[in-house]
């Protein structure tokens, strides 16, 4: 029996607590951090598959710096003709929201800080396997002596 859908989910969450001071400007900050992403893969019939990736991450304070929110949204679509050849169409950061945002305030400045992780990329790819053999997984013991 062949799936046609498989999902994978992934969501962390770090809690933090600072407390400082710096020349008497209280510092201190608490938050939750989250962390997460999810895959999306469709198997369609003729060998078509339609995978969708997304990536978060939630904005939070952290003493004078402000941490917006990111995420990003990659997709695919591939086609097998057979065991050893493949046709791949990919794109990554579909939104153009891959970009890390950091303002820091204080009493004598505002600074903004943005840096782009990446920007929209298209792929399109053909791979031919030549005298590839489908992985039939692991055999004998051979990897049991570390």
């Amino acid at each position: 029996m062949n799936k046609w859908l498989s999902m994978y989910l992934e969501l962390r969450g770090n809690l933090f607590n600072q407390n400082w001071t710096y020349e008497n400007i209280n510092l201190s900050s608490n938050g939750l951090v989250l962390h997460g992403r999810y895959h999306i893969n469709i198997k369609f019939p003729k060998e078509f598959r339609f995978q969708i990736q997304n990536r978060f991450r939630n904005g939070n304070t952290r003493g004078q710096l402000i941490h917006q929110a990111v995420y990003r949204m990659d997709i695919g679509l591939s086609k097998a003709f057979n065991d050893k050849a493949f046709l791949t169409l990919n794109v990554k950061d579909i939104f153009d929201t891959w970009a890390f945002e950091i303002d820091r305030n204080s009493q004598n400045f505002t600074q903004q800080i943005i840096s782009q992780v990446r920007v929209p990329q298209l792929n399109l790819s053909f791979i031919y396997q030549f005298n590839q053999k489908l992985y039939q997984g692991k055999k004998g013991r051979q990897y049991d002596k570390l």
